[in-house]
């Protein structure tokens, strides 16, 4: 079985509904996101791309709209909480590599560490290599709010997700253990 998107934490008095999930903003006043308009892209997906009507396949049968929605509300919480006090931040401590091999701010890493807590970068990748094989589609789109927030802070875990899915997808099974694995895991 695959993994489930945890909570990240509680915001805004949000607790985590059964499974883990927060609720939806939408359904408890909490305001629009700061980042991105979320009735704009519940509209793309739900709306526009139907994307609840891939939990009638097979492959995406476990997944439904409140876990769609839990992944967006999870992806806006860490946009928010981690990623958008990174621009700032980048613009006045550019990337270094000094003494101690460090090339980003603490704070960089701290986020990186929240996202992968997460398990949204697994989120997309199948079961049977610990994913939680979620619709391409939906990962996309809950990953703009983390490149919206600070492209270049996500830029890292974009990439190798992008590696490790074109190895899972190509790659022979010594590949795919070497590196592909680690991150998906």
């Amino acid at each position: 079985m695959g993994r489930t998107i945890p909570a990240a934490g509680v915001r805004s008095g949000l607790e985590p509904a059964p499974g883990g999930l927060l609720p939806s903003p939408r359904l408890t006043g909490v305001a629009d996101s700061k980042i991105m308009n979320r009735r704009d892209l519940d509209f793309l997906l739900y709306e526009w791309l139907d994307v609840e009507a891939l939990s009638s396949r097979e492959r995406y049968a476990e997944h439904d709209r409140e876990t769609f929605d839990g992944v967006l509300d999870l992806s806006e919480q860490l946009a928010e909480d981690h990623f958008a006090p990174l621009n700032r931040l980048a613009d006045t401590e550019e990337p270094y590599v000094g003494e101690d091999g460090r090339v980003q701010p603490i704070e960089v890493k701290r986020a990186l560490q929240a996202y992968t807590a997460s398990g949204l970068p697994t989120s997309v990748f199948d079961t049977e290599l610990g994913g939680m094989q979620l619709p391409f589609v939906v990962h996309q789109a809950a990953s703009t709010y983390l490149q919206a927030a600070s492209i270049g802070a996500f830029a890292y875990p974009f990439l190798a997700e992008g590696n490790a899915s074109l190895l899972a997808a190509h790659g022979s099974p010594e590949q795919i253990a070497t590196y592909a694995e680690p991150v998906i895991a």
